[in-house]
C-alpha cells in the first residue's frame, strides 16, 4: 500500500489542478477571461499543469501552476527582473517582471542596469520577456513586442484568480 501513495497523490494533484482548476466555459485556469480569438490548450506536466493562451499572429502567454512551479518571493525575485512591479488586485497580489526574452529570470543569464538611464534606454526596447507571477505558485511569461502587446498580456492576466484554481 505504501509503494501506491505517492502515484495516488500525484494523481490527485494533477486531476485536481487540470479538473478543478479550469474555467468551463473556456478551459483556462483560474477563471482566466479571454478576449475574442483567443484560445486555450492545457498540456500535461511531470508535477505541475502546463498550458498555453493564443491568438493566430498575436500573443501565446504559456503558463505553468502547481505546488512545484515555484512560488513568488518578492524579495528575492524584484533582483532577477530589469524591471519588476506589485500590483494589489482586491484581495489578491499579482506581480510582473521582464527579462531578456527567451531567458529564465536569473541574474546568470542577463546583466542587469547599472544606473536609472541604462535602464531607461531599456525600457524603450523590445521585444521584451514577460513574467507574471501570482503567490498561489501560478506563473505566467511571454514575449512581448510592444507596448499594446504588454497591455494585452497584463489585461488577460489580471483576470486570473488564485481562488479559482483549486487550491491553495
Amino acid at each position: 500500500m505504501k509503494a501506491l501513495t505517492p502515484a495516488f497523490l500525484a494523481g490527485f494533484i494533477l486531476f485536481s489542478s487540470t479538473v478543478l482548476g479550469q474555467d468551463k466555459a473556456t478551459g483556462a485556469p483560474g477563471g482566466i477571461v479571454l478576449p475574442q480569438g483567443y484560445q486555450y490548450q492545457s498540456m500535461h506536466g511531470t508535477d505541475s499543469w502546463p498550458g498555453k493562451i493564443w491568438k493566430k499572429d498575436r500573443l501565446t502567454i504559456e503558463h505553468d501552476i502547481g505546488p512545484f512551479a515555484g512560488q513568488v518571493d518578492e524579495h528575492k525575485d524584484k533582483w532577477y527582473y530589469l524591471r519588476f512591479s506589485k500590483e494589489q488586485q482586491g484581495g489578491q497580489v499579482m506581480y510582473w517582471g521582464f527579462t531578456v526574452p527567451g531567458f529564465w529570470p536569473t541574474r546568470a543569464h542577463h546583466r542587469l542596469p547599472k544606473s536609472e538611464e541604462e535602464l531607461s534606454r531599456l525600457d524603450k526596447k523590445w521585444p521584451k520577456q514577460l513574467w507574471v507571477k501570482f503567490p498561489c505558485y501560478a506563473n505566467f511569461w511571454t514575449t512581448v513586442k510592444s507596448q499594446a502587446e504588454f497591455d494585452e498580456a497584463l489585461q488577460i492576466l489580471r483576470t486570473f484568480r488564485c481562488d479559482k484554481i483549486g487550491y491553495q
